[in-house]
């Protein structure tokens, strides 16, 4: 469904700059058939990641031990580590999620313009805590989960995440950015539907979009309206990983929630919590209704 990529960029002339590119894509598991082709190995996904690099005009310069390859973009230096490439690519047995990941490469080094010109497309993703990404601008909000600052990318397939660097690039503090993400998850949320899931007397409400942010819909300041309008308020809610998200004002069906959430978190490339969540006038807290495990 989704895959993150790591990329360091060294210009021949400064200093190393580190970039997070996340590519926001989704595609159908295949099941397995008699005439469905022969299982994606990781060496088969490593080949033709080499053979569509090189025919996209890219020279790879290295590969290295721990999976990484260094390629030329743009006349700098790109390292990637296309490590959840390879296994979206083995899980969903096709090779197509490789265009899409060298689509995003160029748009990976594209750096933002003025910060008018960047400003509607900076947003909140919530994010596992232990994410190994040094200097993002982001804020806790339970033991296992953040908030953070991103700049999403013209294309709305990827985004970075932000730092200090980029609020000095625009001479901006802290406080007027998550002022503008507020704003601009707020307009989002407005657009998309919840969906209504029957549950016997009780009701189940999930967005209704392709968004690869549905996790993050908790931080808009309209979260709570939006709940109200469809399913009520307060609610107890899962977000085990960025593209999902599932909630509920009935406690015994919350306390259910335990198999889904470990299932979601453990597939997915982008986890965020295992935690059922409750949300309130008091602010986002996690229910300890169930037993849930460490996730694997």
């Amino acid at each position: 469904m989704k895959a993150t990529s790591y990329f360091t960029i060294k210009q021949h002339t400064t200093c190393t700059i580190a970039i997070l590119l996340t590519l926001l894509y989704s595609c159908c598991a295949c099941s397995s058939t008699e005439s469905q082709q022969q299982q994606m190995t990781k060496n088969t996904v490593h080949t033709a990641l080499l053979e569509a690099l090189k025919k996209s005009g890219f020279v790879v310069q290295k590969e290295n031990a721990d999976n990484s390859i260094e390629i030329a973009v743009n006349g700098m230096s790109v390292t990637m580590h296309p490590d959840n490439l390879y296994k979206e690519c083995i899980r969903d047995n096709s090779l197509q999620p490789i265009d899409n990941w060298i689509e995003a490469i160029v748009e990976g080094t594209t750096t933002p313009g003025s910060w008018e010109d960047s400003k509607p497309g900076i947003l909140y993703s919530a994010v596992i805590s232990d994410m190994n990404v040094p200097g993002v601008l982001k804020k806790r909000v339970t033991d296992r989960f953040d908030r953070a600052l991103i700049w999403m990318l013209p294309s709305n397939n990827s985004f970075e995440w932000l730092n200090k660097s980029y609020l000095d690039k625009w001479n901006v503090d802290e406080k007027t950015v998550e002022e503008t993400a507020s704003r601009n998850m707020a307009v989002l949320l407005d657009k998309t539907p919840v969906k209504i899931l029957q549950k016997g007397d009780s009701k189940l409400a999930v967005f209704d979009t392709d968004s690869k942010l549905k996790a993050s819909f908790i931080f808009c300041p309209n979260f709570k309206t939006k709940m109200k309008e469809t399913i009520g308020w307060p609610v107890y809610a899962i977000a085990p990983c960025s593209d999902f998200f599932m909630a509920t004002t009935d406690k015994e069906i919350a306390a259910r929630f335990g198999p889904t959430v470990i299932k979601e978190y453990n597939s997915s490339d982008n986890p965020v919590t295992s935690e059922v969540l409750f949300i309130s006038d008091d602010g986002i807290k996690t229910e300890k209704l169930i037993q849930i495990p460490t996730p694997e």
